[in-house]
């Protein structure tokens, strides 16, 4: 408990006081992960939460029209572990405020002094899904600035496109926006089955486990054959040929 609690307070305060506001701007984690996912990135802040996003923040949200998501990593943060301790007491004390009725059964695992250290069942994040998305943003840059210079300056196409590594990337766009439409299909149903006030929280964790699993799978299957090794190696292909 001490080491947690002066490792949450003994920090260079001058990069501290900055930095959580610093990764909301740049919309990154430390990991490099996007805080608010792409497929929130259009809908209204209120709305920008996921399927575990803390119930307290997502009520908070509602009450004053700002990201649920963007709150919760204010709190973590600048609070830490204590931050997290707060987020889990608050969701105790408010109870089922959103009417979402119970919630997702908890094990011994998923107690408020273990929970920023354990993981209970399968990952709610993995490294394949952050190497996915950050080269997703990539490919993404790469196609609508491709689109623009067709619009605007088309002289400009060839001498843009001639680089091998923009072709690959450029290639690799449409794969990857379908395995982003499938995680997003995947996220909403986790959340719906938590708001789902019908279910027992022995079912919703059970349904929010194989949803969770199946995202990963199908997430490490796509990982293993989009990559940026692979991508490296396929310009390197295309500059000896």
């Amino acid at each position: 408990m001490l080491w947690m609690i002066s490792s949450t307070f003994t920090m260079n305060a001058v990069p501290q006081a900055f930095k959580p506001m610093y990764d909301l701007d740049r919309n990154q984690n430390f990991t490099g992960a996007p805080i608010i996912p792409s497929y929130l990135e259009d809908v209204s802040p209120s709305e920008q939460y996921r399927y575990y996003t803390s119930e307290s923040m997502i009520a908070l949200g509602r009450k004053m029209n700002i990201s649920p998501l963007k709150a919760e990593y204010i709190v973590r943060g600048y609070l830490g572990t204590l931050g997290t301790w707060a987020l889990g007491f608050s969701d105790a004390m408010i109870g089922d405020v959103n009417g979402w009725g119970q919630e997702p059964e908890k094990n011994w695992r998923d107690g408020i002094l273990l929970s920023p250290f354990v993981n209970h069942g399968p990952l709610r994040r993995t490294d394949a899904e952050d190497d996915l998305y950050e080269l997703l943003t990539e490919t993404r840059e790469v196609t609508n600035t491709i689109k623009s210079i067709i619009k605007r300056t088309p002289n400009r196409f060839e001498e843009y496109y001639s680089d091998p590594k923009k072709q690959v990337l450029q290639g690799l766009n449409d794969d990857l926006l379908n395995w982003s439409r499938s995680v997003r299909e995947i996220n909403n149903a986790m959340t719906q089955i938590r708001q789902d006030s019908s279910l027992s929280a022995k079912i919703k964790s059970q349904q929010i486990f194989e949803l969770r699993r199946e995202k990963n799978e199908i997430t490490k299957l796509v990982r293993d054959n989009i990559n940026p090794k692979m991508v490296d190696d396929v310009v390197s292909a295309i500059q000896t040929n």
